[in-house]
């Protein structure tokens, strides 16, 4: 496991919810503090408190905002093709409520490995894209 992932498992368990994790995750990749940021990340975990579009997904677009500016009308486009066809295979839907369902522990079960295979997945094309800005993604198991 690569020490960028170790520390989104850490930031999961610490509480902190998919789309904070992962804005918190590209905050400290970048060597940078925002707490407003990730508080405001907050409103877009459990589908924007709806129900609605994944956490993980809209936290790790704004993720790849912050880590790759330059090429996140690429990357986000790519990012989100991906998630809407494995969430529909797996889950039949993008939507929080259908991944997770409406209760604590379903959430518990399904989420965390969720949050770090779609950050997997934007890292994968961060490398593609040759964008590693901090030079931080260690590929050290």
């Amino acid at each position: 496991m690569t020490k960028d992932v170790e520390r989104l498992h850490k930031l999961l368990l610490e509480g902190n919810c998919c789309s904070a994790a992962l804005v918190q995750l590209a905050l400290e990749l970048r060597g940078e503090d925002n707490p407003q940021l990730v508080q405001a990340a907050g409103a877009l975990c459990l589908g924007v408190r709806h129900g609605a579009l994944c956490g993980a997904v809209t936290g790790t677009a704004l993720l790849l905002e912050l880590l790759c500016p330059q090429y996140a009308d690429q990357l986000i486009p790519e990012l989100m093709d991906w998630f809407l066809a494995m969430t529909a295979a797996r889950y039949g839907s993008a939507n929080c409520r259908d991944i997770a369902g409406e209760g604590p522990l379903k959430r518990k079960l399904t989420c965390p490995g969720l949050v770090v295979e779609v950050y997997e997945k934007a890292r994968e094309l961060l490398l593609e894209y040759g964008c590693d800005p901090t030079g931080s993604f260690s590929t050290e198991q």
